[in-house]
């Protein structure tokens, strides 16, 4: 099963451009986004991120991204159709 806290750590990073600025966006500290996305690769058997020269998805980091892209476009038209649920 996918941990969808750990994926959130995985798209804020990214999104944010590193570990400091996700943290404070996800109200977390950099050590906490780091081990999520440690957790995740160790779970998976492989990097999500290239960290240097410029940090970017892998491969399989960019597939799970497209995956939580899918899961939140999915949550929103719920919440459209069924607004009790937001």
């Amino acid at each position: 099963m996918i941990d969808y806290k750990l994926l959130e750590a995985l798209a804020t990073v990214t999104e944010c451009g590193g570990f400091e600025k996700a943290g404070a966006a996800l109200g977390l500290s950099q050590s906490a986004i780091s081990q999520r996305i440690r957790t995740l690769e160790i779970r998976l058997g492989q990097p999500v991120l290239v960290r240097s020269p410029t940090l970017k998805a892998t491969p399989a980091g960019q597939r799970l991204l497209n995956h939580v892209q899918q899961v939140q476009l999915l949550e929103r038209d719920l919440a459209r159709s069924i607004p009790a649920i937001s």
